[in-house]
């Protein structure tokens, strides 16, 4: 039974994110960085990414983006969903290559923990800001390290 669930949420996990990705290609996100976010999450939460998406992302028509993701509600979610894509993408590279070592089991905590940090401040955080501080990218950097670290 388990195995039938496991399988059950593998297809509905793979058809929304390619969901995501179609939509967030064609109906678009404001940006490149928003779209890989919400790939990734949807990657990682499946359906649950799917709905958050749908809910607080996705424009219902052309032209209308910025007025739907208005509510200060949306805006937290897409907030969120940064830190979830930078962060998770991070611990999971890090995982991935610390399996390969023999380290003791504070030390690889801690190591991914650098690592989701790193990722999402350099990556999800700082490029998403980089607009808002006319494309200076080590500033936006400085100006997001604070949202991060909290």
């Amino acid at each position: 039974m388990l195995d039938g669930a496991m399988t059950v949420w593998f297809i509905l996990a793979a058809l929304s994110v390619l969901f995501v990705l179609w939509d967030s290609l064609t109906n678009g996100v404001t940006s490149w960085v928003q779209r890989m976010a919400w790939i990734l999450v949807t990657a990682y939460t499946g359906v649950f990414g799917l709905f958050f998406y749908l809910m607080s992302c996705r424009r219902p028509f052309i032209g209308a983006h910025d007025e739907f993701t208005k509510p200060e509600w949306k805006q937290a979610v897409n907030s969120e969903m940064h830190c979830l894509a930078g962060d998770a993408t991070g611990i999971i590279i890090a995982a991935l290559i610390l399996s390969l070592m023999n380290l003791a089991n504070g030390l690889d905590i801690v190591a991914e923990y650098v690592a989701g940090f790193i990722c999402g401040l350099l990556i999800f955080q700082a490029l998403m800001m980089v607009g808002m501080y006319q494309g200076k990218y080590l500033l936006a950097v400085r100006k997001t390290i604070f949202a991060e670290t909290v």
